[in-house]
């Protein structure tokens, strides 16, 4: 009965029945059985224009009522259409419209019946604008990606040495030297390269390397991160500061004031062989002069596996690290050079993997690979 209740044959207001409440806008979400039409939200009533003769009955004519431009829901107006796809949209309909008829006027000049192909041609182009669509996207996010800066060492990240005015200025000579050092380890400015005013260069092409410098003496710490064949120039190297170079890395030196002359020989403790082990679920610790004898060392991975020792040295307050891996799957770190142990100093040995492995302790006798004058 139109305009009337099917529930309780109440009269029928605004799609809402004004006895019983029951909703007749055919969305089942809105329906509030025994709730009065005054207590409805005004603003959800105005649903969408297709509906309006059905929201007050059939035989209740709409008077003096315009039609709405926007579609209310909730009481909410309807999200804006992203302009872009509705503009994409409208190409595509523009353009299937067109193929479509001049499919008719090729199917009439031929006496032929306008068949299905022509919609499936027209859905076969609109698919292929979305893909071009989504192609187009995805480029824009792959280039914004690209322009996005590779990670490269700068000066933000190297740790330079502060040279002040208490400092000893390196004594002039007329030597300059230049070689290359490529083995992991610690070398000693005036027992394996001369003491002097350095420029380190990381010879590698495709591979950046660090250099640390270490001179407790003076007080003087650096950490320098070098790309493939950069530099960094004005370093000075007492004699007895440390140099530290990567596994792998090969880096040239060039020494201006080299102090060749007062090349010498390690003139501390010698040291003697032992090998430890590790564990694999924390630091092993191991005190020099009770565990392992004062002396200057070259420490060497003993195994076969996978696993990875990794040995951190406490002397005072700094920390030196370093990593043993086996020779078959990493030559370049099968072993450090130049370690220097002292009285009190402690090592942390620490396995990653269940594989055994030991790190062996062999005394230096001599200066490492690298310049050398007596």
């Amino acid at each position: 009965m139109a305009g009337r209740c099917e529930l309780c044959d109440g009269k029928i207001v605004n799609g809402r029945c004004v006895d019983c409440g029951m909703d007749y806008t055919r969305r089942k979400n809105r329906y509030h059985l025994n709730e009065n039409c005054d207590d409805y939200d005004r603003n959800a009533r105005k649903i969408n224009d297709t509906y309006e003769d059905t929201l007050r009955g059939k035989n209740e004519p709409q008077k003096d009522k315009k039609k709405k431009e926007k579609t209310i829901l909730n009481g909410k107006a309807s999200a804006k259409p992203n302009t872009q796809r509705k503009d994409e949209w409208a190409f595509e309909r523009a353009f299937s419209e067109k193929k479509a008829n001049a499919q008719k006027a090729q199917d009439k000049s031929t006496g032929k019946k306008s068949s299905a192909k022509g919609g499936k041609l027209a859905t076969v182009v609109m698919v292929i604008s979305v893909i071009s669509v989504l192609a187009g996207f995805i480029g824009e996010l792959l280039e914004d990606s690209s322009d996005s800066t590779e990670y490269v060492y700068s000066e933000d990240v190297n740790i330079a040495p502060e040279y002040d005015e208490d400092l000893p200025e390196m004594p002039e000579t007329d030597y300059t030297v230049g070689f290359e050092l490529l083995s992991y380890g610690s070398y000693i400015a005036g027992v394996d390269i001369p003491a002097g005013t350095y420029t380190f260069t990381n010879m590698e092409e495709d591979t950046s390397a660090a250099v640390m410098i270490d001179q407790p003496e003076y007080g003087l710490y650096g950490d320098y991160y070098l790309d493939e064949k950069e530099s960094v120039e004005g370093i000075r190297l007492y004699d007895g500061g440390r140099l530290r170079i990567d596994a792998g890395a090969v880096i040239y030196c060039d020494c201006t004031d080299a102090q060749n002359d007062t090349m010498h020989a390690w003139e501390g403790d010698s040291g003697a062989y032992v090998a430890v082990s590790a564990e694999e679920e924390e630091e092993t610790e191991y005190i020099v002069g009770e565990d392992i004898a004062p002396g200057r060392y070259t420490v060497r991975y003993e195994g076969e596996g996978t696993s990875v020792l990794s040995i951190r040295t406490q002397t005072g307050t700094f920390d030196e690290y370093f990593s043993l891996s086996c020779a078959k799957y990493s030559p370049e770190s099968t072993q450090y050079m130049g370690l220097v142990l002292k009285e009190g100093d402690i090592v942390y040995i620490q396995k990653y993997g269940s594989d055994e492995a030991m790190a062996e302790f062999m005394p230096l006798t001599k200066p490492l690979d690298g310049y050398y004058q007596n």
